[in-house]
């Protein structure tokens, strides 16, 4: 398969986009994965087998001893930097558009189930990254925001549809069943590296500043911090939405809300920076519906995944709720 891939690439290559050709060729690569054999790894390998067999063949051809000078690659720009990067491109885009479906079908799914549509994670996730953009998070810290936002409440696809889809106030016991979904959530993809970062959201989203919160009682800057900027941004949406059991809070009731609770639900903090830009935020997606939602939400992640090259790629991989059904259901 390799020697059949490589024999392509050299005649494609002439006509072509580097970095197109090689992600193609990597995805058919990918397809031929045997059971057993971790994505990352495997695609790793084959990258490297790759720039290997090129490096080689074109040493061969030109009779130098490095492909970076040689006359007859020059024309074609084949020089190290760029079959390097080519690949690098090409692995990103991969395993970044194979991550990232995975990422939003689990949590579209659980959204779905548990309020009828996904507007609520766009939302949430559009709240929350904004408010860690304005607190300066770091890009990895920006990332984890991102997938533990489509992934907070995957823990509930555990949790039984009577309870979790009570239309009326849960008992004591129903309420500990759902409490469970953190730790269940876990389970979930705590073997999944990838997503390894997006765990301390799904446990402590229901923390409190003040540790009357579960499941571990976390107090303070004991909290993961992008467990504390998800909960404003996922008690502000709860907030403002409309659920079976309740209607929507008008934005300057549920500011208030949360203003009553700044020390004690919330890191102060934090609340703070997200009540100075939450009317703009809501004034610009509660309006929208779930195609324009959507849509914020890849510019999102195009922003800080950095995906390659453009939007409309990222949109092709993310597998876009727009072409379904109008109300965003599967």
């Amino acid at each position: 398969m390799l020697e059949r891939t490589i024999e392509r690439l050299q005649e494609r290559i002439k006509d072509s986009h580097l970095k197109d050709v090689l992600a193609a060729e990597l995805s058919q690569l990918l397809a031929q994965k045997p059971a057993g054999v971790r994505t990352d790894e495997y695609i790793t390998a084959a990258a490297v087998i790759i720039l290997k067999e090129l490096k080689s063949r074109l040493i061969e051809e030109s009779g130098e001893e490095s492909p970076c000078r040689s006359e007859a690659v020059a024309p074609l720009g084949l020089d190290c930097e760029t079959i390097i990067n080519g690949l690098l491109i090409g692995m990103h885009h991969d395993l970044l558009e194979s991550n990232l479906q995975m990422v939003k079908a689990l949590g579209s799914a659980i959204a779905e189930r548990d309020y009828g549509t996904s507007e609520h994670n766009f939302r949430v996730t559009i709240y929350a990254v904004r408010l860690g953009e304005k607190v300066n998070l770091e890009k990895q810290q920006l990332q984890a925001l991102i997938k533990g936002s489509f992934l907070h409440d995957i823990g509930k696809i555990g949790i039984r549809d009577k309870t979790l889809l009570k239309p009326t106030g849960l008992t004591d016991r129903e309420y500990q069943d759902v409490k469970r979904h953190v730790y269940l959530g876990r389970q979930i993809v705590q073997n999944v590296r990838w997503l390894e970062d997006a765990i301390e959201i799904i446990m402590h989203h229901h923390e409190k500043w003040d540790g009357t919160g579960y499941p571990e009682g976390l107090r303070g800057e004991d909290i993961p911090l992008i467990a504390r900027i998800f909960s404003v941004a996922d008690v502000f949406d709860a907030l403002t939405s409309e659920r079976p059991y309740k209607e929507a809070m008008p934005y300057d009731k549920a500011a208030l809300t949360m203003r009553n609770e700044k020390g004690t639900r919330f890191d102060p903090d934090l609340l703070g920076p997200f009540l100075e830009i939450s009317r703009d935020i809501y004034g610009e997606a509660v309006p929208q519906d779930i195609h324009s939602l959507e849509e914020t939400v890849l510019t999102l992640i195009n922003k800080h995944f950095q995906f390659s090259p453009t939007i409309d790629d990222l949109r092709d991989s993310f597998g876009s709720i727009a072409r379904r059904g109008d109300d965003g259901r599967s």
